[in-house]
């Protein structure tokens, strides 16, 4: 029987399908940011523990334009947030190195820009799971990589 719930869980949280996900969220602050965020790989590791969960995905959805990370802090969806990115880690782990083997990525010095001359295919991911993550990466954009783990109280990778 945990051979077969590993199986599904594998299955439903592949780090081909996830992948998907960091794409959408750098393909956005490329676009939003004119000079990259140092060390903004970093974000990774906050982006499925953020976006994956039922609740904040839904309260990332409902942002608007005057939300801040703050007002998304207010609500307590980054509770359990520690353990949550040492739980998701070795998938985004291998989410990014599939997209940096693929080449739709590059890291340079610790940033993170799309290759824009290759075509990732986004058909796998919900539409909800991408608008919440894009949603994520603009509550981001105005803050440095340090300043957000402070305030989700993140104490280490």
């Amino acid at each position: 029987m945990n051979k077969t719930l590993e199986s599904i869980f594998t299955i439903h949280n592949s780090p081909f399908l996830l992948s998907e996900l960091l794409y959408t969220f750098y393909e956005n602050s490329c676009q939003r940011v004119l000079v990259p965020r140092q060390n903004d790989i970093l974000l990774s590791y906050l982006v499925l523990p953020l976006v994956l969960p039922t609740d904040s995905r839904k309260s990332l959805i409902k942002s608007n334009k005057t939300s801040s990370l703050r007002s998304f802090i207010k609500k307590g969806h980054h509770l359990g947030i520690n353990e949550a990115i040492h739980n998701w880690m070795s998938l985004t782990n291998k989410s990014l190195q599939f997209l940096l083997n693929s080449d739709f990525v590059f890291c340079i010095d610790s940033v993170v820009l799309v290759n824009e001359s290759k075509e990732f295919n986004k058909s796998l991911a919900s539409d909800d799971m991408l608008n919440a993550v894009a949603k994520l990466e603009y509550l981001f954009s105005p803050l440095d990589v340090p300043t957000i783990y402070r305030l989700l109280g993140v104490k280490k990778l």
